[in-house]
């Protein structure tokens, strides 16, 4: 599995003693992004990679739960189009996790993304993060940048993030099918 490890805010003051649990980080969106490298014969990457589409799958809200569990999109279909139809630019897909940390261990725990091997090395594109009003913390994580369909199916798989010893729910995607494809 790639992991990647983003330690916990600074704090203002220290916790209080005995602060409680928590509850687990959880994934708000997944997101599918489409981008181009900087030049014209370039082949994007982390360090150049210009977002042109933008795909968001929301994640356990009542309109995104899956019955079989998997959030699928046909990403490989749509990566495929596009770099046949491309005649200036070359593309590349990755799949963004935006990540919610509960206010009571966002300064206490580091948060933790898991993925896939082939999904790795992660980036937290946001490092530490975003304080939301009431203390969370939001934190962006990206996949490697994948530039062949074989590539781009195999940032398919279980993620799953945490914070100090508690994981929360996994998240399992499937990039080569719609929900309504057998």
């Amino acid at each position: 599995m790639a992991r990647l490890e983003i330690p916990p805010l600074a704090q203002r003051s220290a916790p209080a003693a005995g602060a409680g649990e928590s509850a687990p980080p959880s994934v708000e969106t997944i997101a599918i992004v489409f981008g181009v490298a900087d030049g014209p014969d370039a082949v994007p990457s982390a360090d150049s990679f210009f977002e042109v589409y933008r795909i968001t799958l929301p994640v356990f809200a009542l309109v995104a739960l899956d019955p079989d569990g998997v959030h699928e999109f046909d990403a490989t279909g749509l990566f495929e189009s596009l770099a046949g139809r491309a005649t200036r630019r070359r593309w590349g897909v990755r799949v963004e996790l935006c990540a919610i940390q509960p206010a009571a261990s966002a300064g206490r725990d580091a948060l933790w993304i898991e993925a896939p091997e082939s999904a790795g090395p992660l980036a937290a594109l946001d490092a530490p993060g975003t304080v939301l009003p009431g203390g969370n913390r939001r934190v962006t994580v990206a996949s490697k940048v994948a530039t062949t369909v074989d590539a781009v199916a195999a940032l398919a798989g279980t993620y799953r993030l945490g914070a100090g010893e508690r994981a929360g729910r996994p998240v399992t995607l499937a990039l080569d099918r719609y929900e309504f494809q057998p």
